[in-house]
């Protein structure tokens, strides 16, 4: 590739990074005021969306990849609501420890790990919440610390919990609908290689 198309590219690059207007979401405390917070890349135009209080404090999750709508979790439940403060929604989401949520690719679906605790028993699950129809299914009976969508909205990736303590878990991936899961790389097998000397 010649230099002037390399420095063309550069330039078109540049030109594009400096239009694009990206946004924060972020649960802080601001001069005393627990909240949802929205602000700039570069951290101006801090407004306030939901305010909360001094004892249960906001968690924003996600920000959907639509750019329409912001997800987020205090005590109380899960929540949605537009980018400026507007039209809040609380989900309604199982009885349950719910962990993080994640959006879909195209912004209809949230999936999130979820443990409820039934005569006794733990029951780990991973769900998905149908955001139009309000419909939360359960796909997959797995111990998954966290999950997300893959880039393609076709398959969930989890990272299924450890033993110890929470730690060393491994990387699955399975179908959106929680069919195969399997787990994407496998560990190398050690004690099959001979000493070349």
């Amino acid at each position: 590739m010649s230099l002037q198309k390399v420095s063309l590219l550069f330039l078109i690059f540049l030109l594009f990074s400096e239009a694009v207007d990206a946004k924060i979401v972020l649960g802080s405390r601001r001069n005393d005021v627990h909240g949802v917070y929205v602000m700039d890349d570069d951290g101006s135009n801090q407004t306030l969306l939901v305010e909360e209080g001094e004892r249960w404090h906001p968690f924003p999750d996600r920000w959907s990849p639509d750019g329409k709508k912001i997800l987020f979790k205090n005590r109380f439940g899960q929540f949605l609501m537009n980018p400026d403060g507007t039209n809040f929604q609380k989900l309604n989401t199982p009885n349950g420890r719910i962990g993080a949520m994640s959006f879909s690719p195209d912004s209809k679906s949230i999936v999130f790990n979820m443990i409820v605790n039934i005569d006794i028993k733990e029951i780990k699950t991973v769900n998905v919440f149908h955001i139009e129809t309000g419909e939360v299914k359960k796909i997959a009976d797995v111990v998954a610390s966290t999950c997300d969508w893959a880039p393609d909205g076709k398959h969930i990736v989890f990272a299924e919990q450890g033993v110890v303590g929470g730690v060393g878990g491994t990387l699955w991936i399975m179908g959106s609908d929680g069919h195969n899961p399997r787990k994407p790389l496998k560990p190398p097998i050690l004690g099959r290689f001979k000493d070349p000397r």
